[in-house]
């Protein structure tokens, strides 16, 4: 897809980092590519012949997070009580509800990073493996 292309590609990186490299690249394309954020829209009626395109798209978006999800959770990263769907499916939401209420914080920036980093820490650290006790 092109936010695969454009930054998200499978790094080699811990799943944490790849999950935080995932939600951050999301806004750093939109900003790039401000008409994307149309097709987020679930009201948008311009682009209804898209529609099943971008579908497509985010099925593939959250297998994608699933699968790396897992990863995580296999190799100890990520705690093993987490449903992985489910919490793939928050992630998604989180980041589309985000990209669709720009905060427009100056010329060309369309979403206030630090909400942006708030959220993903949030995210990452509630899946982080429980400390025993």
């Amino acid at each position: 897809s092109l936010l695969t292309d454009f930054r998200a590609s499978e790094s080699g990186e811990s799943a944490l980092a790849e999950l935080h490299m995932l939600f951050t690249a999301s806004f750093d394309f939109v900003e790039q590519y401000p008409v994307i954020s149309l097709l987020s829209r679930p009201d948008s009626d311009v682009l209804t012949k898209y529609r099943k395109e971008l579908d497509t798209r985010n099925i593939k978006w959250r297998e994608r997070l699933r699968k790396t999800v897992q990863r995580g959770v296999d190799n100890g990263e990520i705690d093993r009580d987490v449903d992985v769907a489910r919490f793939s499916k928050i992630f998604h939401e989180l980041q589309t509800a985000l990209i669709q209420n720009p905060d427009y914080k100056g010329p060309g920036k369309r979403y206030d990073r630090d909400t942006v980093a708030l959220a993903v820490d949030t995210l990452i650290n509630g899946i982080r493996p429980r400390a025993a006790g």
